[in-house]
This record gives C-alpha cells, sequence and structure tokens, in this order.
C-alpha cells in the first residue's frame, strides 16, 4: 500500500479513497444482536420484531455514515519531532485543521505502540496535539506512520487514516553528550568530582557522510 501510494506530503488532507472504517468490538457486537433478532422476527413471524431490527439497522449505518464524515476533510498541517535525550519521552507535535462549517469531535491521533491522544476540532480553527514518543535508545527513533482515528459518535465504527511523512522517518535521541548533536555532562561519581562527557559520532554512515564530524573523548 505505501508502495503504490507512496509518502504523504504536508498538508495532508484526508480524503475519501483514504479513510478506512471497520466496526470495533462493539459494532461487532450489535451486529451479531441485530441478526439474531433478524432471525427470531422471521422464525415467529413477528412484524415488531422485524420493524425494530431494520429500524436498528438503519441506525447503524447513519452512525457508520456519521464516523466516516467525522473525520473526512481534517488537514494535517505540520508534524514536527524535536531531539530529545534518551530514555526519556519525547513529543511528536502534530496541528489538525478543521476546514468545515461542523464540529469533530473525538479525533485521536497516535504514533505506532503508544496511546492515542484525542481532542475536539471546533469549526475552521486549529490545534496543536502533543503526541507521547518514548526514546528507549540513544540514537534514531524511527516513526513509520501517524494514525488518525475516530471512534464518533456511538463507537460503533472506527474510521482511520495512517499518513506518513518524509520528514518524520527519522528523529535522533542523544545520550549524554553526542557530537554535535548534543553536549551533556554525566551525573558525579562517588568521588562528587564530575566528568565530561565522552563526544561521539552518530553512527558510522554518519561519520561517511559528514567527515567533519570527528570523534574525541577527553576527561577532566
Amino acid at each position: 500500500m505505501r508502495r503504490r501510494q507512496g509518502p504523504d506530503v504536508l498538508p495532508v488532507t484526508l480524503e475519501r479513497r483514504r479513510l478506512y472504517i471497520l466496526p470495533t468490538g462493539a459494532g461487532v457486537a450489535f451486529g451479531m444482536l441485530l441478526f439474531l433478532m433478524l432471525l427470531a422476527g422471521l422464525n415467529y413471524g413477528n412484524s415488531l420484531a422485524l420493524f425494530l431490527t431494520f429500524s436498528l439497522t438503519a441506525f447503524a449505518l447513519v452512525a457508520m455514515q456519521q464516523c466516516h464524515r467525522n473525520l473526512l476533510g481534517i488537514a494535517v498541517i505540520a508534524a514536527s519531532a524535536p531531539p530529545v535525550f534518551a530514555r526519556t519521552t519525547g513529543a511528536v507535535h502534530l496541528t489538525l485543521a478543521n476546514p468545515a462549517h461542523l464540529e469533530r469531535a473525538r479525533l485521536e491521533a497516535a504514533v505506532p505502540e503508544v496511546a492515542a491522544v484525542a481532542a475536539d476540532l471546533p469549526p475552521h480553527e486549529r490545534q496543536r496535539l502533543e503526541l507521547p514518543l518514548p526514546a528507549r535508545t540513544r540514537g534514531i527513533v524511527r516513526i513509520d506512520r501517524l494514525r488518525l482515528a475516530t471512534a464518533h459518535p456511538f463507537g460503533l465504527f472506527r474510521g482511520t487514516r495512517a499518513a506518513r511523512a518524509p520528514g518524520l522517518g527519522r528523529r535522533r535521541t542523544s545520550g549524554w553528550g553526542c557530537g554535535r548533536f548534543a553536549t551533556g555532562t554525566r551525573p558525579a561519581r562517588s568521588t562528587g568530582r564530575p566528568t565530561r562527557a565522552r563526544r561521539r559520532c552518530w553512527s558510522r554512515n554518519t561519520a561517511r557522510r559528514d567527515r567533519s564530524c570527528t570523534c574525541s573523548t577527553s576527561r577532566n
């Protein structure tokens, strides 16, 4: 899918053909209930049971259309992730815009393997979200995609759109002093004397690309 559609270029507007809708757990249970009601109504020839079943089915179809409309037309204006220190939690700054006259409720944005952040977008307004991004190790944190979703209004269906921006493909995390990207001081040893952090290059590939990056070690 990514090879066929290619990366997204900001700003990105959520179009109709790139929105995917699937039933939630509550939606699957609701569908099974409707199926049982249909079987019972047909078995006993109960017109009221059949009327109620078809009415609830129409209600589910309207809920699916409302869920799709709640996500349609949302614009992703900007996305950035500044460098952070290793073993800390950074943030992806995501700016969303609502160009429509309707309020967009319960919009969810998240990066992979991290809990989503929900927000409401008023009409013709922009809002900036901060998505948590854990930096467990030193080096490059890869952000494969950003996921936008909504289960509004009744939680029976979930509309999803995954966006991949080229500028978010890589984000650096720094430890205690890493070359020209960050500098720092390690915690003091038991003797109480602080030491100066080792300066390192990010990787052999970075050193090959940038010959001005030199690696040295110095102590006080």
